[in-house]
């Protein structure tokens, strides 16, 4: 039988608690939206906050460096790698 637990250790965040997360990092809300969007590139911005850096560094570097070197940010974010 499906429990409440269940669900909510199986499936994935919602945008809604992921654009939450991040308007309590205190990013500006333009920068939420984008983050939250599209799961890989709120997969990513959770990977490079866990690895140390800064909430607001890694959002202007995700959405000002990354988006402009992938100019395709959903397909090629899956394929970034942290090192």
């Amino acid at each position: 039988m499906l429990t409440k637990e269940y669900l909510q250790e199986n499936m994935p965040e919602v945008p809604r608690a992921v654009r939450g997360r991040y308007v309590d990092l205190n990013l500006p809300a333009a920068d939420v939206l984008i983050l939250a969007d599209e799961k890989p590139i709120s997969g990513y911005f959770d990977a490079v906050v866990a690895a140390g850096a800064s909430p607001k560094l890694a959002a202007n570097w995700v959405l000002g460096d990354l988006m402009a070197f992938t100019k395709v940010p959903v397909l090629l974010y899956l394929r970034l790698f942290l090192s």
